[in-house]
């Protein structure tokens, strides 16, 4: 299972290195920095499931809602964040401080997907209409895994420094 999880991250980083245009990706022209995430918000549901975290600044009530909520164009085609969700991963929970975001696999047949496992997105604060973001960990699974994982993601690098891949850039649509 590990051997597919590798090539599957192998063939994927390909792709990213093709589409990567190094004069558009000028890490002088993008702000913020990775951080960790806070340790507010919801619990992941039962088994298999996952709850969502809400409109909060860090996943929990009462808060700002998710500051890159909207369509987004890629290199590798369309993806939506809404509060609940980051392309077709569920939103664990949040933190716009320090811009990270913590998602939940679906739960599903396909062990290239991860099944209910959950990752660890870092984003470059937006600027203009497009912002950066990073896959610093993945195939956790545990939220607190998630919560503790601080995979690399140099926010000064964005052709090597997301775990030594590409950062994806997004850009309103």
């Amino acid at each position: 299972m590990n051997a597919l999880r590798f090539g599957w991250m192998i063939a994927l980083v390909g792709v990213m290195a093709l589409g990567c245009d190094d004069n558009e990706d000028d890490p002088k022209n993008a702000a913020g920095a990775a951080g960790t995430a806070g340790t507010a918000g919801t619990e992941a549901a039962g088994a298999g499931g996952a709850e969502a975290a809400g409109a909060g600044g860090t996943g929990g009530a009462g808060s700002a809602p998710l500051e890159v909520i909207g369509e987004w164009a890629s290199m590798y085609g369309d993806e939506s964040i809404t509060e609940d969700s980051w392309s077709y991963m569920a939103i664990i929970e949040y933190d716009n401080a320090t811009n990270v975001v913590i998602t939940q696999n679906p739960d599903g047949d396909d062990p290239l997907l991860n099944p209910n496992e959950y990752s660890r997105l870092v984003y470059t604060e937006p600027a203009g209409d497009s912002f950066y973001y990073c896959t610093s960990d993945y195939g956790l699974e545990t939220l607190d895994e998630a919560r503790a994982a601080n995979g690399p993601a140099d926010a000064s690098d964005f052709v090597t420094g997301c775990s030594g891949f590409p950062w994806t850039k997004l850009t309103a649509k």
